[in-house]
């Protein structure tokens, strides 16, 4: 007998639930969207978390800590719309309740390491929050759709279909 029989029917369900759609489930149409969304959303992550190079540390910082170092204030209200932002994202992608609430969790964590006190700002430079939510929701669309990457980064296009 194997531990998945064991489990109740009603824990099977809501896994289920918690995974997100079947590979069937998103159309070409919602593809297209989705990329298009999967683009805004990593420029979105390379001018926030890691657009720029610090040339004598070697280290890739983007706009987020740097507005921390000025107004932290200012820092976590806008980090918070822009992590509202790929929230919505998210949602309009279909993506499941799990990797919605991981995104909400990456991006709490992100806005109470800028309150912090003067280490608020390494601490953000350092956590890459929103790339991270990208690469999850990436990772999930390429699962959800069978897709494979393609040369242009940001894209995909569905695998053939097997015979």
């Amino acid at each position: 007998m194997s531990l998945l029989s064991k489990i109740p029917a009603s824990f099977k369900l809501a896994l289920d639930v918690a995974r997100g759609p079947k590979p069937a489930a998103l159309t070409e149409d919602q593809l297209v969207k989705a990329e298009a969304a999967l683009g805004r959303l990593d420029a979105l992550a390379t001018a926030l978390d890691d657009g720029l190079r610090v040339p004598i540390l070697g280290l890739r910082v983007g706009v987020d800590p740097l507005l921390g170092a000025l107004s932290r204030r200012a820092a976590a209200t806008i980090g918070g719309g822009m992590s509202l932002y790929v929230l919505v994202e998210a949602v309009r992608m279909g993506a499941p309740p799990a990797l919605l609430i991981r995104i909400i969790g990456r991006s709490a964590l992100d806005l109470l390491l800028q309150l912090v006190p003067l280490v608020g700002g390494a601490l953000d430079a350092a956590y890459h929050s929103y790339r991270g939510n990208v690469q999850d929701l990436k990772r999930w669309l390429e699962g959800a759709v069978a897709l494979r990457p393609i040369s242009v980064p940001g894209t995909y296009q569905a695998a053939p279909a097997m015979a």
